[in-house]
């Protein structure tokens, strides 16, 4: 018998509810002073912590009928970091919400009108020269992906953030073909966080939001020593449709295997990457392009959007057009494929419809390395699965990605082709994870009857066979 029973034995007029209710009333004024004299977020902390059927909410979502999150814990939020970096403070908006991410410290900072609500570790990032870390800078999200799935790499990604220049934030990846989260070693995939701080993100994010990284020793970290080559213990090609193809590690640069390397073949669309590389250095990136088919005027970097993701041939036409004219315009594409060393490479319009658009994958291959190398916002656009351009009267222009690898988070970009005499031909490159190391990876279908099955035969062959290896060795370099 405890006491509170031994008291209402002696005294039968005892009021019970009101001194259940005195208990909850000066429980609540010890609560109210408690947050007013530690500050609400502090005070938040542990109760947040405690409060198991707040963290069920807060994790709920379609991701949780994958298994294995759960175990990976819940990330306590954080209370606003009370010091200010001069880099971040500046480019804070007043009004408005904002993103800052700082690699070098290890946090994404989550602010609100002028303010700094929230702050959450990281956890881990992408291995040092992957696509994934190239980008720094003010950006923008773009997209947002309550699941984003690889096909490339098997695994799927909680709460996925794409920012416009191409970064990813997400939460703890899963294995799709064991339904259990990767190993911590597991290099893939961008800026990693745990799951509920990833989904609190992913729900702070909207598009168009701005979002700043900042990563002062990004240039140092990708001038260091190559990593070591990949070693093919089967070398046992799989049964390709292609006339030609060539596989390579695009950072050391090194063919890891090849069929007509050297030969020139009709490439079709593959044209357009030169098209696009002529054009943004001829024209500025706002300067108004006519397209006389769609009867209206769109910023040069906008044509962009068509010109991958639908491989809009008249767009080629137009901006070729704007930059001097067709005659000149393909003179200097082929003098930058000599300038690139691109010695079996003609072109003759800058669509790709003629079959006097010729290159050889050595050749095809150099081109893709120069532009990962110094025009990778290239690449950033042919990956989108959608674009929405707008003209100078204020039309929209909607349009979906041909590119079946458009949107797997480790598809860095690239281009397709289609003619009668070039067949069916295809650029790609991947972030390809061998172990705990990720290499970027270009694959080149020429001649092909379908490259979509090509291509995936080559990057499966690839994965299953080759390991990081001081001893590895290859058929040629780029």
């Amino acid at each position: 018998m405890n006491l509170l029973q031994k008291h209402n034995m002696r005294d039968a007029s005892f009021d019970t509810p009101a001194f259940f209710f005195a208990l909850k009333f000066f429980a609540l004024v010890a609560l109210l002073g408690a947050a007013a004299r530690f500050g609400a977020d502090a005070f938040a902390v542990p109760w947040l912590s405690s409060d198991a059927a707040a963290e069920a909410r807060m994790t709920a979502s379609p991701y949780m009928a994958l298994e294995g999150v759960r175990g990976i814990g819940p990330q306590v939020l954080l209370p606003p970091a009370q010091r200010a970096e001069a880099f971040m403070d500046a480019r804070v908006p007043l009004s408005g919400r904002f993103i800052g991410v700082n690699l070098a410290e290890g946090w994404v900072r989550l602010y609100e009108d002028g303010t700094e609500r929230e702050e959450y570790p990281i956890l881990k990032r992408a291995q040092a020269g992957t696509h994934w870390n190239l980008p720094t800078g003010m950006t923008a999200v773009a997209q947002k992906y309550t699941v984003q799935r690889s096909r490339v790499a098997g695994v799927a990604f909680p709460y996925a953030v794409e920012a416009a220049n191409g970064f990813l934030l997400h939460g703890w990846p899963i294995d799709t073909g064991t339904q259990q989260p990767v190993p911590e070693a597991y290099e893939g995939g961008g800026v990693r966080l745990a799951s509920p701080a990833a989904q609190r993100i992913f729900r702070f994010a909207r598009e168009g939001v701005p979002l700043y990284i900042y990563n002062p020793a990004a240039r140092a970290r990708r001038a260091g020593a190559p990593p070591a080559a990949l070693r093919l213990y089967s070398t046992a090609l799989p049964q390709l449709s292609a006339k030609s193809f060539a596989v390579a590690d695009v950072a050391r640069g090194e063919i890891i295997a090849a069929r007509g390397l050297k030969e020139p073949r009709p490439i079709a669309s593959l044209t357009k990457l030169m098209t696009a590389v002529v054009a943004m250095e001829r024209l500025t990136p706002t300067e108004w392009v006519r397209v006389p088919s769609r009867r209206a005027r769109y910023r040069a970097e906008d044509l962009l959007a068509p010109l991958f993701l639908r491989s809009d041939n008249k767009v080629a036409r137009a901006l070729a057009a704007a930059a001097g004219g067709t005659e000149d315009f393909v003179a200097g594409m082929n003098a930058r494929a000599r300038a690139w060393g691109m010695r079996r490479t003609t072109f003759a319009d800058p669509s790709g419809l003629s079959p006097g658009n010729t290159a050889s994958p050595l050749d095809v291959l150099k081109l893709a390395q120069r532009i990962y190398a110094a025009h990778a916002y290239l690449l950033a656009v042919s990956r989108k699965p959608r674009a929405t351009i707008v003209a100078e009267s204020g039309a929209l222009w909607r349009m979906e990605n041909q590119n079946r690898f458009a949107g797997d988070p480790f598809f860095i970009g690239g281009k397709l082709g289609f003619t009668d005499e070039a067949k069916k031909t295809g650029l790609s490159l991947f972030s390809v994870p061998f172990g705990n190391e990720t290499r970027t990876i270009a694959i080149v279908v020429l001649g092909s009857k379908d490259w979509k099955r090509d291509t995936d035969a080559l990057l499966d062959w690839l994965r299953r066979t080759a390991r990081p290896s001081p001893e590895g060795k290859f058929a040629g370099s780029i």
